[in-house]
């Protein structure tokens, strides 16, 4: 039989249930029933297979139908359409004299195509006791033969008599279950578990259904046992599925054949902002963003209809109306007859994995262009060579007064200027000759700040704020000559009228976490020297280019565009790092990591462990609206003993202060975020919690801030980026203050 027969849901069922269709002669009169199925307690009832039953005549299968009325119940069933029950006494040919009939209540019911008949033994219920345990006796030949396993247990729970079926189910094929303890069975409501083991050491988890009787004159238990281990192991087994997806990090979703969500996993809610309640029975068109066309969602639905899985990328809305890419894979679910019932949408935020691949490819472009530069410099320097040299001899072999003389004059010029230019794009590319040697970088910047004065002017403040610890580094110096000339010389260009220029010294301990979401970046301690101005800043189009060879914002004549490449160059000769911050309106502040210079392995053996950051149990509520930030800034505070409140926007912080029903110690906020900044967050935050402190963080140092009227002064402040290290004390500080 099919497993996807109509029937199907009669064969596990423990009475006897047949169909039966009419056999209606020429004048529309019945004269027959032709069974169309038996299951198998009919079978067993019958004692004859499936095959000799189906398709057979119920007068040939039962001879007695007419005698005892069952076939006239049948017919009156079909011409009224009106269920009846008939009792029928069940015999077997064959059987000895006397031998126990079992007696049944045939319940007829009308169907589309006939009828059904199930057949319930009522025979316990229609026997005298004093019968019962003889008609036991009489029927051990049928609970032998059965596939049910069936046990007899006295009132202590032991077994006194067992059929094979029985035996098997119980691991005890060989010697029998006689004897042995099932423990005392419960009579009726729910079935008893029991676990056993086995003869051969598996342990199987078995459920006893048992009735009251008499066994040799003495009370007992018939018991029916069903072997339940692969169903209670697929019941484990789906739930730990279902855990597994409850708490995973990656979204599910499973949708009907139309998309309509009928479930999500927790994380879902983290994800997009809507509850898993309102967002049941919605579609999931509900999260289109609008940055794909159709034609991505017609490919996607052609896919996963003709039964394959579509993966790929998609641009999602969150409740909010923020955007976030997700890394999409939509599978269909197949129900028994093929067709496909559900949708399986497991979905994963890959905001941090574009920003990480989008500064791998800037990275890798930069790499590219600085090889190109790097030869192309080299070849025209031989060039450059032939030009200059020939010229120098033209000069010295001609008078001043020769009509070719000045003309030659600026041909050399000129070639002196395109060997600058060569020499500035080999820094670049990290090929032009150096002479390292350890020095003090707050010396060497000292010494040179008289002359980065008169290149700025004096309509610009510049501020030396060196840190008094800073460890020797090993660089050409003329090197750090030319980074603080062309850093010196783009602030004041950045700068309209009067402004800031602040140089400073610091000292940073880069983590495995912070490495993570900076790639390139190898964790230890640096040297950092930090050039920030006041000027006009950048947007994020032109902070993505300004390291590229002769990319420049200046006016045609004002600039070669090489000054950020030499200093890019520069940077990664010595083995460090450059980030630049900058917002439009808002200045610009570029650091860059220095290694310190180690006299030997052993004195970096022997250097002080980290001292153990400062921890804390208040409660934080982090302002940021950089998810990246946000998160690592998260972690830290949870790894330092806090309890943090995140949120991406002003507005979510001050929802959350509105809804926490416990006290908030801090605020740690941005400064610069979109609708509000963090000085007005604060002071909308302390008119509904008079009590709460506040610490600022920004690209930007603490005074180009202060200068835009966005911070007070001595206020409690920490500089982009920040290593938990740093970030400890200062918080401690602003708490306890």
């Amino acid at each position: 039989m099919s497993a996807y027969s109509p029937y199907a849901c009669f064969e596990n069922l423990t009475d006897a249930v047949e169909i039966f269709s009419p056999v209606r002669d020429k004048t529309d009169h019945i004269t027959d029933f032709c069974v169309q199925y038996v299951n198998p307690a009919a079978c067993r009832l019958a004692r004859k297979p499936r095959e000799e039953q189906e398709g057979a005549l119920l007068t040939v299968l039962c001879p007695t139908c007419k005698d005892t009325g069952l076939f006239d119940a049948c017919q009156q069933v079909v011409e009224t359409a009106v269920p009846c029950t008939k009792e029928h006494m069940v015999y077997h040919d064959g059987d000895a004299p006397g031998q126990m009939k079992r007696v049944f209540d045939v319940s007829i019911s009308p169907m589309e195509m006939g009828l059904a008949a199930i057949w319930r033994d009522v025979t316990e219920e229609t026997l005298s006791e004093r019968h019962r345990e003889s008609q036991l006796l009489q029927m051990a030949d049928l609970v032998r033969d059965s596939i049910e396993g069936i046990v007899v247990l006295d009132a202590r729970g032991i077994v006194l008599f067992a059929n094979p079926a029985a035996d098997a189910i119980l691991g005890r094929p060989s010697q029998g279950a006689a004897g042995y303890s099932l423990g005392y069975p419960a009579v009726g409501g729910e079935p008893t578990t029991i676990t056993v083991r086995r003869d051969d050491g598996q342990f199987a988890v078995v459920e006893m259904r048992a009735i009251e009787t008499l066994w040799q004159g003495e009370p007992a238990f018939v018991v029916n046992l069903h072997d339940v281990t692969a169903t209670r192991k697929a019941e484990a087994e789906r739930e730990r599925l279902n855990l597994a997806i409850e708490q995973c990090e990656e979204v599910v979703i499973v949708t009907d054949p139309a998309g309509t969500i009928e479930y999500a996993n927790p994380v879902y809610e983290k994800i997009t902002g809507y509850t898993v309640a309102e967002s049941i029975g919605q579609n999931m068109s509900m999260h289109k963003s609008g940055e794909h066309g159709e034609a991505l969602y017609a490919e996607l639905w052609r896919t996963i209809t003709s039964g394959r899985t579509w993966q790929g990328r998609i641009i999602n809305r969150r409740k909010d109306g923020s955007l976030y890419p997700m890394a999409v894979s939509i599978s269909p679910v197949r129900g028994r007859g093929g067709n496909v019932v559900n949708y399986v949408a497991v979905q994963r935020d890959v905001s941090h994995e574009q920003a990480l691949e989008e500064q791998f490819h800037q990275a890798q472009k930069m790499e590219s262009i600085g090889r190109l530069a790097g030869g192309v410099a080299h070849d025209f320097n031989n060039v450059l060579s032939v030009i200059l040299g020939y010229t120098e001899m033209a000069l010295t072999s001609i008078q001043s007064t020769n009509a070719f003389y000045d003309d030659l004059q600026e041909v050399h010029k000129a070639g002196r200027r395109a060997a600058e230019l060569t020499r500035q794009l080999l820094a670049f590319a990290r090929k032009q000759a150096i002479a390292p040697v350890v020095l003090d970088l707050n010396a060497t910047i000292a010494g040179m700040l008289k002359m980065l004065k008169r290149l700025i002017g004096e309509d610009i403040d510049l501020q030396w704020r060196p840190h008094s610890e800073v460890p020797a580094i090993k660089i050409d110096p003329g090197q750090i000559d030319q980074i603080l000339v062309n850093l010196a010389v783009n602030a004041r260009d950045a700068i309209e009228g009067v402004g800031t220029l602040v140089i400073a010294t610091d000292i940073a301990e880069l983590d495995k976490t912070y490495c993570e979401e900076h790639p390139g970046f190898t964790p230890g301690c640096y040297v950092v020297l930090t050039v920030s101005d006041n000027g006009k800043g950048m947007d994020k189009e032109t902070e993505d280019h300004i390291f590229e060879p002769f990319f420049t914002t200046k006016a045609q004549g004002k600039g070669t565009g090489l000054g950020l490449a030499t200093i890019y160059g520069i940077v990664k000769q010595n083995e460090g790092y450059i980030n630049v911050y900058s917002e439009p309106g808002l200045g610009t502040a570029f650091r860059i990591y220095f290694p310190p210079f180690l006299e030997s392995e052993a004195v970096a053996d022997g250097a002080e462990k980290r001292q153990l950051e400062p921890r804390g149990q208040e409660t934080i509520l982090l302002a940021e609206d950089e998810a990246p930030v946000l998160s690592i800034t998260s972690r830290f505070l949870e790894r330092l003993g806090y309890t943090v409140l995140a949120a991406n926007s002003p507005e979510e912080a001050l929802k959350q202060a509105q809804d926490y029903p416990h006290a908030i110690d801090l605020l740690l906020t941005d400064v610069v975020m979109p609708g509000m900044n963090g000085r007005e967050l604060f002071e909308s935050l302390a008119a509904l919690r008079p009590e709460i402190k506040c610490m600022y963080m920004s690209g930007y140092p603490a005074d180009v801030i202060a200068n835009r009227g966005v911070l007070n002064q001595n206020v409690h402040f920490i500089e982009k980026p920040f290593t938990i290290q740093q970030l400890a004390p200062k918080l401690r500080k602003a708490i306890e203050e």
